[in-house]
């Protein structure tokens, strides 16, 4: 029972500490956002508007009011579920969020998928074998796609498999419950060049942390005992490595939803990214304070689950 207590409280505590994360962030989008040249109200008011218009939008929209009290104003509405409306249309920002997060949380869940599955056994193998032939295909992958930005290797992947063979299409979105196939198709390209990216960094980390443990006492103990190399991998050099790994992998959500953004530009995909930029452009406030909060609490979220998992692999975090 006083291992689950402890367990609680470490729980509690990484929720706890949650909070002011999402707070601080809050505050560095709202006033980044002031500080990017232009103004909603001469956006709405055109270029032939007088001063006493633009100032007449100023006051409609609240932004007259000093920074603090639009920011108070702000986050009260955000703790009663209220996102607020669109400037530029009139529209709720929780419809338009609701709208475009499910095709970019696709993207991004598709592409993460990918790097975890390219990223982790690369990474493990390449650890175990040293010098080996799995460790020199580590280096060539990483040398090939690390260093090649998303949006760079997405245009390329979209230039040779969809313009030149056909193989794919070219831009858009099918929901998968309208066309699996369809849908598939037009998520490939678009999740493999966001993938194969984080993959790279993931198998780079899982390699240190895995040959860092192989020199270890109990591996060797364990290959004493006639275990084989597969066991000795997988149930003590990766276990006892986890925690760099999902330190990591959780660190690359920001990576993919970031990406994830960029590569919708790309690919003509709706989602965020069109949603985003869009409303820079207007000069949105509310849309872009809004997208960016969500985006922000959902890389926090994926970094508490990592904090929870310690506690769970590692009985030592729990006594911190």
């Amino acid at each position: 029972m006083a291992w689950r207590f402890r367990l609680a409280s470490y729980i509690i505590g990484r929720l706890l500490q949650a909070i002011p994360t999402l707070l601080l962030s809050s505050i560095g989008v709202f006033l980044v956002l002031r500080l990017v040249p232009g103004d909603p109200a001469d956006a709405l008011a055109g270029q032939d508007a007088t001063p006493e218009r633009v100032a007449e939008i100023r006051g409609q929209l609240g932004l007259d009011e000093p920074i603090p009290v639009q920011y108070l104003n702000w986050v009260s509405d955000l703790a009663h579920g209220d996102m607020g409306t669109s400037l530029r249309n009139g529209l709720p920002v929780s419809r338009l969020l609701k709208l475009s997060m499910p095709p970019t949380l696709e993207l991004a869940v598709v592409a993460y998928a990918i790097a975890l599955a390219i990223g982790i056994p690369l990474g493990v193998m390449a650890g175990a074998k040293p010098r080996s032939g799995w460790d020199w295909a580590l280096s060539g992958y990483t040398i090939g796609t690390i260093g090649i930005p998303s949006f760079l290797s997405g245009i390329l992947l979209l230039w040779l498999f969809a313009v030149i063979l056909g193989w794919f299409p070219t831009s858009g979105r099918v929901a998968f419950s309208d066309d699996p196939v369809s849908s598939l198709k037009h998520l490939a390209l678009p999740s493999f060049a966001l993938g194969t990216g984080l993959a790279a960094v993931l198998a780079r980390y899982t390699r240190t942390a895995v040959a860092q443990v192989m020199g270890h006492d109990y591996i060797r103990t364990a290959k004493a005992k006639g275990l084989t190399q597969r066991v000795v991998i997988m149930r003590h050099a990766l276990r006892n490595s986890l925690i760099p790994i999902i330190t990591i992998a959780a660190l690359q959500a920001g990576g993919v939803m970031a990406g994830a953004v960029v590569i919708e530009q790309v690919f003509t995909r709706p989602g965020m990214g069109r949603l985003v930029v869009e409303a820079i452009q207007n000069r949105d406030y509310m849309v872009v304070q809004s997208a960016l909060v969500v985006l922000v609490t959902i890389f926090v979220l994926v970094n508490l689950a990592a904090d929870i998992a310690y506690g769970f692999l590692d009985p030592r975090v729990r006594r911190r």
